[in-house]
């Protein structure tokens, strides 16, 4: 995702933001806009990394080269106010996070928040898709697999616990829920934003697989040390390559 040239400064008031728990959802995002580079997970199905070490360079030098111009805000000014996030902070302009956190941001601030797709400069591919807030799973091994499943079938599609819970666990998945759920307020809005741009998400990514949360931990720690200068971006994209090639070797 291109940033402004450099040599343009908006006010404080005007910057944006990518949380530090959501950059490599920003880099999923951008991987994904920039060409058909396989999955939005970043993972190939071969257990190698479906991104190279120039697309991971160009992505954190642009972040790097944005935070230098200061159209960014600033890490330590993000970690002062942690865990509220900079947009609820009443920091930046806009947050490039997962839509379930507006409902969140919404009763922490008193600005008037919008939802809007991923910027990009190709129209209709934002590398954004549907992906559960919550996950329920069970046991294989487990002695009472069938009731285990019955219990998930409820939470799922069964229409009174979609009015019971609402969106407390992110939008209902379900049509038959959602309807009983009676979303309103900042809960309706992820709902018709989600409906707007149905028609240019890209296909669900398959599940991450062993590894990826470890993968995930190691591509956080490293931004946030390439923010801080105490990592060049050329010494965090080998490391990080490094440790996520080890991790699905393993």
């Amino acid at each position: 995702m291109n940033g402004p040239p450099a040599d343009i400064t908006p006010p404080p008031a005007l910057r944006w933001s990518v949380s530090s728990d959501s950059r490599d959802d920003a880099f999923a995002a951008y991987h994904a806009s920039m060409a058909d580079l396989y999955e939005v997970s970043g993972v190939a199905h071969d257990g190698k990394l479906g991104f190279t070490k120039e697309q991971l360079t160009k992505f954190w030098t642009e972040g790097q080269q944005m935070m230098d111009a200061k159209v960014v805000l600033p890490p330590e000014k993000a970690a002062q106010i942690e865990p509220k996030s900079p947009l609820a902070g009443d920091l930046v302009a806009s947050e490039l996070t997962w839509d379930n956190f507006f409902v969140r941001y919404a009763g922490e601030t008193k600005t008037q928040l919008k939802l809007g797709p991923v910027p990009t400069l190709t129209p209709g591919q934002t590398g954004q898709y549907l992906k559960p807030a919550m996950l329920l799973s069970a046991s294989a091994k487990s002695e009472h697999a069938e009731e285990a499943a019955k219990l998930i079938s409820f939470m799922i599609n069964d229409p009174e616990a979609g009015k019971i819970m609402g969106s407390n666990r992110g939008i209902p998945s379900t049509n038959a829920q959602r309807q009983a759920a009676g979303l309103t307020g900042p809960s309706a809005e992820v709902a018709k934003y989600e409906e707007s741009v149905a028609a240019t998400l890209s296909k669900t990514p398959p599940a991450p697989p062993k590894g990826a949360g470890t993968i995930e931990a190691a591509f956080l720690r490293i931004a946030e040390e390439i923010a801080y200068k105490r990592m060049s971006v050329a010494d965090g994209v080998n490391t990080f390559f490094t440790e996520a090639e080890e991790t699905l070797a393993s």
